[in-house]
């Protein structure tokens, strides 16, 4: 079954301590998952409509990845979260920092040159008030740090100042002019198909909201 592949669905039953670093704002997700048509920055300003897919996705998120890792009193005692709500695809390796179209790898360090690259200096505030980076929650995750296993922001939208996207809207691949303006559509044909829909969605047209089931 598909849904073995889906981190939701898999995640509950590891019984290796698992520490999960990504945002809600995840910059793959938000363009080939989403299909995101604007990510607010300098100068680009979201639609309602855009806006608030970009709301009840971080909002889905945060529920799946609560319940998925940390659950249950098992999972809670033996995982950990870092989420930071940042506009990045991943803040725990700086191998892909090269990459000019979004912020992909940034690295887990404000010293890391993906970090530098796109002015990130990424923390997060726990409950007992510490500012946290990546690095920082997952030594203190390791060694035993129980606040440091939830580490979930409390910005919702893109407002964390430690790592604020000052780039340009996304490109997403086969479309080759969708999110270059904030008001451009969806490029969805007008009529129905004649072929019976496939099973997993395969563009925005099928996905509706989100996506068809209803997870990310």
């Amino acid at each position: 079954d598909w849904k073995c592949l889906m981190a939701p669905y898999l995640a509950p039953y590891i019984t290796s301590p698992l520490y999960v670093m990504n945002s809600p704002f995840d910059s793959f997700s938000t363009s080939a998952i989403l299909w995101a048509q604007c990510i607010p920055a300098p100068g680009i300003t979201c639609t309602t409509v855009q806006t608030q897919l970009l709301k009840s996705f971080h909002a889905q998120f945060k529920a799946d990845i609560q319940e998925a890792i940390l659950g249950d009193e098992e999972r809670a005692a033996r995982n950990g979260i870092y989420s930071p709500c940042c506009y990045v695809h991943e803040q725990n390796v700086n191998y892909c920092s090269y990459d000019n179209f979004s912020p992909n790898c940034a690295g887990w360090s404000a010293q890391e040159s993906g970090s530098k690259k796109w002015g990130y200096r990424t923390s997060v505030q726990v409950s007992d008030g510490r500012s946290l980076t990546p690095q920082q929650a997952f030594g203190a995750w390791y060694n035993g740090d129980v606040v440091a296993g939830n580490v979930t922001d409390s910005h919702e939208f893109f407002d964390n100042p430690t790592c604020a996207y000052m780039g340009k809207a996304p490109v997403i691949p086969g479309y080759p002019v969708a999110g270059t303006a904030v008001s451009d559509s969806l490029p969805c044909p007008t009529a129905a198909p004649t072929t019976p829909a496939p099973t997993a969605p395969t563009g925005p047209c099928v996905n509706g909201i989100l996506n068809s089931n209803k997870r990310y």
